[in-house]
This record gives C-alpha cells, structure tokens and sequence, in this order.
C-alpha cells in the first residue's frame, strides 16, 4: 500500500505517513460511489511545507490504473485488516513504537 499510495499519488517522503484512515473510511462510499467519476479518497492529514497548522487534503485516485492495477479493491483489502486489527482511524501506515508524524 505505501508504494500504491506514493506511486499513483505521487507522493514523497513524509508525505506518505500522513494518509489517515479515519477520514478514507469517513468519505469512502460517496467517492468510490459518486457517479460521473468514481475515485478512491486517499485523504492526508497533517502538517505540510508552507502550510500553517494542520490541514487535511484529498487526492482523488482513479479507482482502476492504465495499468490495470485495481486501485479500489486494494485500499479496500488494507481498510477490512486494519480493522480486523481494530484499527478504524489515524495514519494508515504505522510502525510500533513510532511517532504519529503529528497527527492526531
């Protein structure tokens, strides 16, 4: 998932940490849904260069790849563990031990 979300969302470094659970979860069925242009919600959460405070940003991600990755049903497999795990909010991507990268 941390190479599906940097590749296909472009994202760098510490930018990675900050994708949040809660909030893909939150807006998850109005985007995969939304008629004309479905998408998955992956939402950072967080503080970013040149912002001030924390804000939360989303980077609409085609649901399928030209590639023909399926982009949905594996952020959806990732979102069910971790909530198997009894996981249903905070950065998606965590280690024990770690910092929250700021994020509450």
């Amino acid at each position: 998932m941390i190479f599906i979300s940097g590749f296909f969302a472009a994202l760098r470094g510490k930018e990675i940490v900050r994708v949040d659970l809660g909030t893909i979860k939150k807006h998850w069925d109005e985007s995969v849904n939304f008629l004309w242009v479905p998408r998955v919600p992956l939402m950072l959460l967080g503080r970013f260069k040149r912002e001030t405070g924390k804000k939360l940003f989303c980077q609409p991600l085609a649901i399928k790849s030209k590639l023909g990755l399926d982009i949905k049903t594996r952020f959806f497999c990732t979102v069910w563990a971790m909530e198997k795990l009894v996981v249903t909010n905070g950065p998606l991507f965590r280690a024990t031990g770690a910092k929250k990268s700021g994020v509450k």
